[in-house]
């Protein structure tokens, strides 16, 4: 004899549910709930920023001076060592000087001779002057001591002047440095003759402070 038990569909439906929600509500208290993630905040702010660019550029000396030989002559010494810092002034090549001092030997020799002949062409005219007064001498006898005279004051001054050019030529054997800053290399060798024919290119010197640097920005980043 079988036994089965009779349920109504309602009951079975109730039954079923009650079951589900029951396996829904269960908590799984074995796992661990993740910790929160830390997170970095930025402020955004406006600002004025410069407008910034890279270029290649070229350093240039505000001043730059050619040494050159003024005077022709052997070089007999350079006194610099390249690269040197050099004052204005400081010595830097030397030139034969002998033929210079010699010329100014001469030159200060014609100017004694012609101070001499002066002096004596001055008495002359001082005395044929007191003569012509005194109606002694023709007027020609006095213009010829008057002219000789003035020929020799002006010999004399020409003399002078030979005198003066001799020494600034026995000057310019001594080369010195127009400005102040860094010499480069030198150009002539010692035992060189320098200043034949132009003034011959020793050296340069360029200043450091200030500098120019120059260097190239297109139409469009200048705009």
């Amino acid at each position: 004899m079988s036994f089965r038990p009779l349920c109504s569909l309602p009951l079975l439906l109730s039954i079923t549910a009650l079951w589900l929600l029951c396996a829904c509500g269960s908590d799984d208290t074995g796992q661990q709930q993740p910790e929160a993630m830390p997170v970095r905040v930025w402020r955004v702010e406006t600002s004025t920023l410069p407008n910034m660019a890279t270029y290649v550029g070229e350093i240039d000396a505000v001043e730059t001076a050619e040494v050159r030989a003024r005077v022709e002559g052997y070089l007999l010494e350079r006194h610099y060592t390249e690269g040197d810092i050099v004052e204005v002034g400081d010595l830097l090549f030397t030139i034969d000087p002998r033929p210079y001092e010699e010329e100014l030997r001469q030159a200060e020799a014609a100017l004694a001779r012609n101070k001499a002949a002066l002096a004596n062409a001055e008495n002359d005219y001082r005395r044929f002057e007191r003569l012509y007064r005194q109606k002694v001498v023709s007027q020609s006898e006095y213009d010829a001591k008057l002219t000789s005279f003035r020929e020799l004051e002006a010999s004399v001054e020409q003399a002078a002047a030979s005198v003066q050019n001799a020494k600034l030529s026995l000057s310019f054997t001594q080369v010195t440095a127009p400005i102040r800053g860094r010499i480069g290399r030198g150009l002539v060798d010692p035992g060189t003759l320098v200043g034949k024919g132009q003034p011959t290119l020793l050296a340069e010197i360029s200043t450091l402070d200030p500098v120019f640097v120059d260097f190239s920005v297109s139409e469009r980043e200048y705009l």
